[in-house]
C-alpha cells in the first residue's frame, strides 16, 4: 500500500514539474494550476497533517506581507494592477509543496524537461538558421500568444551578432547544466553521459541567444573550473581569481554599456526609482505591493512591473522584502556550507546563485520556474545528503 501511493505521489509530481518547467505559461497545455491543485490534493489524502511547521510560518509570512504591502499602497492612493497581486499570492503558493518536503524529492525529477527544453530550444535554432520557409511557420506560432511563447530575434553584443531563440523558461536548465559539469570534471564514472548533457545544455543555453545565457554559459564551466581548481591546486587559483574578477568586471561593463534597445530600457528604468524615492520614500519601508502602477521612463507608460527584479521586489514590499531574499538565497548559502554531506552542494548552489543573478534583470524569480528552483533546492536539502546520483 505504501509502495502504491509513493507511485501515485511520485507519478504526479513528475506530471507537474515538467509542466511547470517545460511549459511555464501554461500555454501548450493549459494544466500547471489544476496539476498544483491535484497534487496539494494527493499530499493532503496521503499524509494529512504530517506537515513542516516551518515552511507553513514562512509560507503564511510572505502572504500576510503581500496584502500588507497592497493595503499599504491603495492608502497612499497608488493604483494597482490587481491581476498582479493574485499572480505573486498564487506564485508563492507553490511553496506550499514544501509543507510536505520529507515525501517530495524532484532531485531526479527535472532532468526530462530540462532535456526536452533543451532539444526543443536547439531544433528552432536550426530551423531560423537553415529552413527559411519553417521559420515563417515557427515565428507565426512564436508570436501568436500574448506576451509571444518564443523570442525570436538577432541580437548583437560586444560587437558580434547572434541568433536568439529566447524561451523564457531555458535559463532553468543552468542547475542541471551545473550539476553535469560538475561531474564530468570531478567524477569518472558515467563521463560520457555527463559530456553528452552537459554539451546539451550549455548548446541550448548558446542558442538562447541573449546575454542573460551566454554569460551564464561562462560563469557554469569557469565556476567549475575554478571551483576544480580551488581543489587541487589553491595556490594556482589565489594567483588567477584577480583576474578572473577584472575579466568579469570589463565583460559586464561593456555589456551594460553596449548600445542594444534593452539595455537602455533598463537604464531608463533607473530613473523611475529616483523619482520614486524623492515623491515617496516611505515607499521603500512598507512597499506599495505587487501591481503597483508607476510610470517608467524605459517603456514610456505607466506599468506594474519592471526589469529589475530586486528592486521591483523593494518597491512592492519594503523591507519585507528581506524576508523574500532569504526565502531565495539561504538554500544557496546552506549548500555552499554543508558541501561536505551534499555530494552536489557545490554545483547546485552555484546554478542556484546564477539564477538569482540571471533573475537581477529578469522576470525569471517570481514564476512557476523560479518556485520550482527553489523547491528543488530545498528538497535537495532534506533528501541530498550523501547523495552523488
Amino acid at each position: 500500500m505504501v509502495i502504491r501511493k509513493n507511485r501515485i505521489l511520485n507519478f504526479v509530481l513528475n506530471l507537474f514539474v515538467t509542466v511547470a518547467i517545460f511549459d511555464a505559461a501554461n500555454i501548450f497545455t493549459g494544466m500547471k494550476l489544476n496539476l498544483f491543485l491535484f497534487l496539494l490534493l494527493c499530499l493532503l489524502l496521503l499524509y494529512g497533517k504530517k506537515i513542516n511547521i516551518k515552511y507553513l510560518k514562512i509560507l503564511c509570512i510572505i502572504e500576510c506581507i503581500s496584502l500588507l504591502s497592497f493595503l499599504w499602497g491603495r492608502l497612499y492612493g497608488f493604483n494597482h494592477e490587481v491581476n498582479f497581486l493574485q499572480q505573486y499570492l498564487t506564485t508563492f503558493f507553490l511553496l506550499s509543496l514544501l509543507l510536505w518536503d520529507k515525501y517530495i524529492n524532484i532531485n531526479k525529477i527535472i532532468w526530462l524537461p530540462s532535456i526536452l527544453l533543451s532539444v526543443a530550444t536547439i531544433i528552432c535554432y536550426v530551423i531560423i538558421l537553415n529552413f527559411p520557409e519553417l521559420r515563417i511557420l515557427l515565428e507565426e506560432f512564436a508570436y501568436s500568444k500574448e506576451p509571444p511563447v518564443i523570442y525570436l530575434s538577432e541580437r548583437t553584443f560586444l560587437g558580434r551578432e547572434f541568433v536568439s531563440v529566447y524561451y523564457t523558461p531555458l535559463i532553468f536548465i543552468v542547475i542541471p547544466a551545473c550539476v553535469n559539469v560538475f561531474k564530468l570534471l570531478n567524477q569518472r564514472k558515467n563521463r560520457l553521459m555527463n559530456f553528452f548533457l552537459s554539451l546539451l545544455f550549455c548548446t541550448a543555453l548558446f542558442c538562447g541567444g541573449n546575454r542573460t545565457c551566454l554569460l551564464s554559459i561562462i560563469m557554469i564551466i569557469g565556476g567549475a573550473l575554478l571551483y576544480r581548481i580551488w581543489c587541487t591546486h589553491r595556490w594556482l587559483f589565489h594567483i588567477i581569481i584577480p583576474f578572473v574578477f577584472c575579466i568579469l568586471a570589463m565583460l559586464m561593463y561593456n555589456l551594460m554599456t553596449d548600445e542594444e534597445s534593452s539595455n537602455e530600457t533598463k537604464l531608463d528604468h533607473m530613473e523611475t526609482y529616483y523619482q520614486l524615492l524623492s515623491k515617496s520614500p516611505q515607499v521603500y519601508i512598507t512597499g506599495m505591493g505587487p501591481g503597483g502602477m508607476v510610470y517608467s521612463k524605459g517603456f514610456g507608460s505607466e506599468v506594474p512591473l519592471m526589469e529589475w527584479t530586486y528592486l521591483e521586489l523593494l518597491r512592492f514590499y519594503g523591507i519585507g522584502c528581506l524576508v523574500i531574499l532569504f526565502v531565495c538565497f539561504y538554500p544557496i548559502y546552506f549548500l555552499w556550507k554543508k558541501k561536505a554531506v551534499y555530494p552536489l552542494g557545490i554545483p547546485i548552489s552555484i546554478g542556484g546563485a546564477i539564477y538569482m543573478f540571471a533573475s537581477a534583470t529578469n522576470p525569471y524569480l517570481i514564476n512557476s520556474t523560479g518556485m520550482i528552483v527553489l523547491i528543488y533546492m530545498y528538497t535537495y536539502m532534506e533528501h541530498g545528503r550523501y547523495d552523488k546520483n
